[in-house]
C-alpha cells in the first residue's frame, strides 16, 4: 500500500517519485519488523504489501484501483490468495476457479498474481506451469444470497451448494444471513440495507427461508412476515434488477413418530408433519404466485423420510443432518439452474446411495 501511495501522491503533487519510493518502502520493511515476530508466537503473517510491491516492480501489474488507495480487482484476487495461502499453507497457483468472469481478472494475470503470492507468502520459487485454456469456458455467474431461519445455514449447507456449483462449474459466491425465525424477524433485528453491500457483491439469486409456525395460523404474523418479503425482494432488485428469487417452505419440527411439538399442536391444530407440509407448501405457493420459484423442502423432507433417509441430525430437531443438508443444495440447485448435470459424484457427506435417492427427490419437486 504504502509504495503505490507514493506513486499516487507524486502522480497529483508532481513531487519526485524516486524520492517517495524509497521512503515508501523503508516504511514497508519497517512493519514487516513489526509483523515478522508475531510468527514466533504461532501467528501466521501475511505479508501483502510485499506481494503487491513485487507485482509492482516484476509483473507490472497495478494492485491499486487507479490513482487511489484502495485496492483494485488485482489487489482483490491477491489478498484473496495470500489469504489462501496464509490459512491453508497451500499455494494457490492453478485455482483458476479465482479467475472468474465476476472478477475480471485475465487468466494469464490471475496466474502471475498467484506465483507472487507463493513465492511472497510461502517462499516458493519455482512454481508449475499453469494450463490457462479452460479459465473462460462459459463460467457463469452464480452468486447466491441466504436470507432467514435456521434451515439454510445448518450441516454447512452454504458450503455444500457451493460445492455441487463448483463442480457444475459454475462461479458463486453463497453468502449466508440467517439464524432469524422468520423474514419479519430478520428484517426488525438487521441492516438488511447495509447487508446487501457486504462484500460489494452483485447477487443473481435470493434465496428466502419463510417463517415457520405461528405464520400458518396468526394472520397479524402472516401479514408481518408478507411485508418483510416485499422489503426484501425490493433490496434484492435494487441490488441487481435481474436477481431471481427463491422462497424455501421449511420442513417441520418433528418427533420420531412423526408429530409435531405439542406446543405446536396446541398453538396451531396441526398434528403431523405431512398435514405441516401440505400447509406450509400451500402458503408459500401462494405468496409466490407467478413471481417467484418454491423449493418446498417440507414435502421433499417427507418423501426423503418414505425413503428411509432422515434429513435430521436428530427426531426431536429440526437442525439437517448431512442427507437433509444434501437434499436442500439439491432442492435449490434444481430451483435455480434447473437439471442437475449428469455426471455429479459430489455427495455433500452423504452416502453415495442415499445421495443419489436425495439427487432424484430434489429432481421430482420440480417436474411438469
Amino acid at each position: 500500500k504504502a509504495a503505490y501511495g507514493a506513486e499516487t501522491y507524486a502522480a497529483f503533487s508532481g513531487a519526485d517519485i524516486t524520492e517517495l519510493e524509497d521512503h515508501a518502502y523503508a516504511i514497508n520493511d519497517r512493519m514487516n519488523s513489526y509483523l515478522l515476530p508475531a510468527m514466533k508466537h504461532g501467528m501466521s503473517v501475511v505479508d501483502v504489501n510485499s506481494v503487491f510491491e513485487y507485482l509492482l516492480k516484476n509483473e507490472g501489474i497495478n494492485p491499486w484501483n487507479g490513482k487511489s488507495d484502495f485496492a483494485g480487482k488485482y489487489g482483490d484476487y491477491a489478498i484473496a490468495c495470500a489469504c489462501y495461502a496464509g490459512v491453508t499453507g497451500k499455494s494457490p497457483v492453478g485455482i483458476l476457479k479465482f479467475t472468474a468472469k465476476k472478477t475480471s481478472v485475465e487468466p494469464t494475470r490471475g496466474v502471475a498474481i498467484q506465483k507472487a503470492v507463493a513465492r511472497i507468502v510461502l517462499g516458493q520459487t519455482e512454481t508449475p506451469d499453469v494450463d490457462i485454456t479452460d479459465a473462460y469456458v462459459d463460467r457463469a455467474s452464480s452468486n447466491v444470497l441466504f436470507i432467514g431461519g435456521r434451515t439454510l445455514n445448518d450441516n454447512k449447507l452454504p458450503e455444500t451448494l457451493g460445492q455441487l456449483l463448483d463442480q457444475a462449474r459454475r462461479d458463486n459466491v453463497v453468502m449466508s444471513l440467517t439464524g432469524s425465525e422468520t423474514l419479519a424477524e430478520f428484517v426488525d433485528s438487521t441492516s438488511v440495507n447495509v447487508e446487501f453491500s457486504y462484500g460489494g457483491e452483485t447477487y443473481d439469486y435470493m434465496v428466502l427461508e419463510l417463517g415457520r409456525d405461528d405464520v400458518l395460523y396468526d394472520k397479524t404474523a402472516a401479514e408481518k412476515e408478507l411485508a418483510a418479503l416485499d422489503k426484501l425482494v425490493a433490496l434484492g432488485k435494487a441490488n441487481n434488477k435481474q436477481i431471481k428469487i427463491v422462497l424455501v417452505a421449511p420442513a417441520a419440527r418433528q418427533n420420531k413418530t412423526g408429530q409435531l411439538y405439542q406446543n405446536q399442536v396446541e398453538n396451531s391444530g396441526i398434528k403431523s408433519a405431512s398435514e405441516y407440509a401440505k400447509l406450509i407448501s400451500a402458503y408459500a405457493k401462494k405468496l409466490a404466485g407467478e413471481n417467484y420459484v418454491v423449493c418446498d423442502i417440507a414435502q421433499a423432507s417427507m418423501l426423503a423420510q418414505d425413503a428411509g433417509i432422515n434429513p435430521y441430525a436428530n427426531y426431536v430437531s429440526d437442525n439437517l443432518s448431512a442427507d437433509g443438508s444434501y437434499l436442500t443444495a439439491c432442492m435449490l440447485y434444481n430451483a435455480m439452474f434447473g437439471a442437475m448435470p449428469a455426471d455429479m459424484t459430489y455427495t455433500g457427506g452423504a452416502n453415495a446411495d442415499n445421495a443419489k435417492t436425495l439427487r432424484e427427490i430434489a429432481a421430482s419437486m420440480f417436474e411438469g
